[in-house]
C-alpha cells in the first residue's frame, strides 16, 4: 500500500493506492509527487 501525495493549484491530493495502480496513477499527475511506502520491511516493536 502507498500513499499518495500531490499539490494542485493551492489543493493538497492524496490516495492510498496497491503497487500494481501506482505506475498508472503517477503517469497521469503532472505535479510534484510524494510516494510514501505503508509497507515496511522491517518492523521494529519497542
Amino acid at each position: 500500500m502507498f500513499l499518495v501525495t500531490w499539490v494542485e493549484g493551492e489543493e493538497v491530493n492524496y490516495r492510498f493506492i496497491n503497487e500494481d495502480e501506482l505506475p498508472s496513477l503517477l503517469s497521469r499527475i503532472n505535479h510534484h509527487v510524494i510516494v510514501q511506502d505503508l509497507n515496511p520491511l522491517i518492523s521494529v516493536v519497542a
